[in-house]
């Protein structure tokens, strides 16, 4: 069913253009540690252990333009 939460993880953090996106950001990605396959330890990964002033601002900013481009299609 599209918009469960394994979905809603791919279309964010899986998608190999996605994965790219989250690569050039600033955000440390390991495949071990992020992004994993659940949307849940991504968005915890993201805004609690990652956490910093000048890196959490950015996040909602790459989510929405990955979102963004997702819907153009």
């Amino acid at each position: 069913m599209w918009g469960s939460r394994g979905d809603n993880n791919y279309m964010i953090f899986e998608c190999p253009l996605d994965f790219q996106t989250w690569a050039l950001s600033q955000i440390p990605t390991v495949p071990e540690i992020f992004p994993w396959s659940s949307v849940v330890v991504n968005i915890d990964h993201l805004f609690w252990r990652t956490l910093t002033d000048s890196l959490s601002s950015s996040y909602p900013w790459i989510m929405w333009y990955i979102w963004k481009h997702r819907m153009r299609k």
